[in-house]
């Protein structure tokens, strides 16, 4: 299990240099916390919320709270819906005032001796305010997660907390198209955790987002972010 873990994390760092911009290059940071509460045996309440920034300056910056309920429909499907608030907060180009409403459909499956695979369907309704000279919009956005996470083993002889993951995630409309300041197009995540408890695990990410500016289809971007997150079951 040990050397299958291992070759796990090389074949991560393999698919690193695929994250390297061809473009403009940002380097974010993004952390933030999640909480979940039981309610009972199929349903759970909770959400997430964070900040995220630049490392270079500090033009931009967002805040953001998603609250949401889960139903466990299947021991390997769930369904989740929820709302989202998302400030950003832009020097140059003015501030984004978002409200969104959310619906996942979380699928695990297959496992794997070594590895299990999970996928998540999400649909976003949003709503776009924006404080310059652009008018308030709606986007229909749909996005599709697919990755890997590896089972839990050691690092430096201690116990077997650690475990490891690679995610895919790209972005497509589902409507008409709209002006956004930063339209998302792809993510890539490859991801090291440690599970501090049963009910506590922390995870820090490294993502290569792909986007285009103002929606122009000529003016790219690629961000290159760092995202602490952690994990708590209450």
């Amino acid at each position: 299990m040990k050397s299958i873990s291992i070759l796990f994390l090389i074949l991560l760092l393999c698919c690193a240099p695929h994250l390297k911009a061809q473009e403009d290059e940002f380097r974010e940071f993004w952390t933030d916390i999640s909480l979940l509460f039981p309610i009972n045996e199929k349903i759970n309440i909770g959400g997430d919320a964070g900040i995220r920034g630049t490392f270079t300056n500090n033009v931009w910056r967002q805040f953001y709270i998603r609250p949401q309920i889960q139903y466990q429909l299947l021991p390997i499907l769930s369904l989740t819906g929820g709302i989202a608030s998302f400030n950003t907060f832009n020097d140059d180009i003015g501030n984004v005032y978002e409200f969104r409403i959310f619906q996942d459909a979380d699928l695990k499956w297959p496992e794997f001796k070594w590895v299990s695979i999970f996928h998540r369907l999400r649909l976003e309704q949003r709503f776009l305010n924006y404080q310059d000279d652009i008018d308030s919009d709606f986007s229909f956005r749909g996005r599709y997660l697919i990755g890997g996470r590896s089972k839990n083993f050691s690092l430096f002889g201690g116990e077997q907390d650690f475990f490891g993951m690679a995610m895919f995630e790209p972005f497509f409309p589902l409507g008409k198209d709209v002006t956004e300041v930063l339209a998302n197009r792809t993510r890539w995540y490859l991801a090291l955790g440690y599970e501090v408890s049963e009910n506590l695990r922390i995870e820090l990410h490294y993502v290569g987002q792909r986007s285009n500016l103002l929606s122009v289809d000529d003016l790219k971007t690629t961000e290159t972010i760092f995202r602490f997150r952690v994990f708590q079951k209450l």
